[in-house]
């Protein structure tokens, strides 16, 4: 079996920096989305819960 290394460019200090900006944008989004959500959550849980109308014989 032979296996060929393919060499590849190494990253750059701004490749690393632009790296690390994105993903700190993502996390920051992921975050804003979680506590949207989490909020939304709790609106419902805190919502009092309506039982309609029950069978009777």
């Amino acid at each position: 079996m032979i296996i060929t290394m393919v060499k590849t460019p190494e990253a750059t200090i701004n490749d690393v920096l632009l790296i690390n900006s994105s993903v700190r944008d993502t996390l920051r989004d992921i975050t804003s989305k979680e506590m949207v959500l989490q909020t939304k959550l709790e609106t419902i849980l805190g919502t009092p819960i309506s039982i309609g109308p029950t069978k009777t014989n």
